[in-house]
């Protein structure tokens, strides 16, 4: 038993010992910045089965590249469109956020926006209310 409980001592001691790696910090000075003219948008009150895309305008007020390196929804029944390529500092970009306008009632949703922007990642929502179809 105490030879079960001096190798746990042991082990124990080995491991608070090993150094955990840093992790390099985004630079906060220098790094890009996404920044979008919206986090909300209200789509009011929509017909069943209209135009179901909406736009999500943003620009890098960063001193390096954007680069968005991925956009996640909410739910799977959502979609999303991104321009992939490098946005330089001043350059404004769009996100195209779909969303099924046959599905009835009151929503929202977001999009996780996730970049090399100081920020690492960023949530844009949405607020719909789609009508039941006309007979």
């Amino acid at each position: 038993m105490r030879f079960f409980l001096a190798a746990l001592v042991l082990t124990g001691c080995v491991f608070a010992r090993a150094e955990a790696q840093p992790v390099p910090l985004q630079d906060t000075v220098n790094g890009a910045l996404i920044v979008f003219e919206a986090d909300t948008i209200d789509w009011g009150t929509v017909a069943y089965g209209s135009q179901n895309y909406r736009y999500y305008n943003f620009t890098n007020t960063g001193k390096t590249p954007l680069l968005i390196q991925q956009v996640q929804t909410s739910d799977p029944h959502y979609g999303y469109v991104e321009e992939n390529k490098p946005y330089r500092t001043g350059e404004k970009g769009r996100i195209k956020f779909l969303y099924d306008t046959k599905r009835v009632g009151k929503t929202f949703r977001y999009l996780t926006v996730v970049s090399n922007s100081i920020h690492g990642s960023h949530r844009i929502y949405m607020k719909v209310t789609v009508l039941p179809e006309k007979k």
